[in-house]
């Protein structure tokens, strides 16, 4: 099995659970798009809620998985009226929003400044933005000591969570401001080629040893197993053109037809 798919399992990490839970908001977005009763309908809601909990990026996958609900690709011959796939389309939304409510209605409660789902893009935002990830050895990483010294009160002392985080993300967006270009000339590159492993692979595989305690052997293992799987994609794409072209209905399937 590919060692990304358990590589954090040890780390108790928000990472073991992405997975399988990414996997069930596909594979329930497959099945609603070729069966869009509204059993169906609700079931994506409530994974795409679930999804969101535990990942909140995975909130941003959710409208785009749903949208054969609302063009109706999946369908033959007459379809529905656009107003029946415009009520689908919405009632997955709400239904995922009635998911998440409680943890966001607590989470207003609690801190002093406003949080949905979760309050950690402000460190992010600091530590990814600084003179070490655009001019030195970690460009299009992050670094800890990006993030030093955490913000404290007036006098000096502790403040919110939330409150740092809105600090640290004001610092982390005025060095973006103050560095434009480089941002755009170097930064943005070279993070998406950490992203696929296309630069300084060994470097980001080093960094995530020292900091998330991850094994370096396994990490490389990973790599190596993703570049197999990558280059194997590519090779069968072709092939795989006429099925994406009769049988797939998910929204990136238009841009692999013929």
């Amino acid at each position: 099995m590919h060692a990304g798919f358990w590589l954090n399992d040890g780390l108790v990490m928000s990472e073991s659970l992405v997975v399988p839970m990414t996997a069930g908001l596909i594979g329930m977005a497959v099945r609603t798009s070729g069966d869009p009763r509204a059993r169906n309908v609700v079931l994506l809601g409530i994974v795409g809620g679930l999804a969101a909990l535990t990942r909140a990026e995975l909130l941003l996958a959710l409208p785009i998985l749903a949208i054969p609900l609302l063009t109706g690709r999946h369908l033959r011959g007459d379809g529905p009226s656009g107003f029946i796939r415009l009520q689908r389309y919405v009632t997955v939304g709400l239904v995922t929003a009635a998911v998440m409510g409680p943890w966001v209605v607590r989470n207003l409660a609690v801190f002093d400044e406003p949080v949905w789902l979760s309050n950690g893009t402000g460190i992010l935002i600091a530590q990814t933005n600084c003179h070490d990830t655009y001019y030195g050895e970690k460009q299009g990483s992050w670094r800890f000591e990006c993030a030093l010294p955490p913000p404290l009160g007036p006098e000096g002392q502790a403040v919110d969570e939330s409150v740092r985080d809105v600090e640290y993300r004001r610092r982390g967006i005025d060095y973006l401001t103050d560095h434009p270009r480089r941002f755009a000339t170097h930064v943005v590159p070279k993070r998406i080629g950490r992203y696929w492993g296309l630069y300084a692979p060994i470097n980001q595989l080093q960094a995530d040893t020292l900091v998330e305690g991850r094994s370096f052997r396994l990490s490389v293992l990973g790599l190596a197993q993703f570049a197999v799987v990558a280059a194997l994609a590519a090779s069968g794409h072709e092939r795989f053109d006429d099925y994406v072209a009769h049988s797939c209905s998910l929204p990136p399937c238009p841009s692999w037809e013929p």
